[in-house]
């Protein structure tokens, strides 16, 4: 469809030149994982951790991580 020979890694830089949007969202979720992922077992430790995840996403340039900061808030 391209009309070209590209690798994954050309795939990903193609895409992600879409938007310059499509980055910062790929680095906030990834944030995400790695929380989820914590092999931290404290938890005053976890819950201060999530509560700097949920204070960076409500100040986010993007609505969506904004409304998921309210997300997490509740349900924390």
């Amino acid at each position: 469809m391209l009309k070209a020979y590209l690798n994954t890694y050309n795939y990903g830089k193609m895409f992600f030149q879409l938007d310059d949007n499509l980055m910062t969202i790929r680095r906030l979720k990834e944030q995400y994982i790695e929380f989820n992922e914590t092999k931290e077992k404290d938890l005053n430790k976890i819950a201060g951790i999530l509560n700097a995840l949920i204070i960076f996403y409500s100040h986010s340039s993007l609505v969506m991580f904004r409304d998921f900061s309210g997300l997490l808030k509740k349900y924390k």
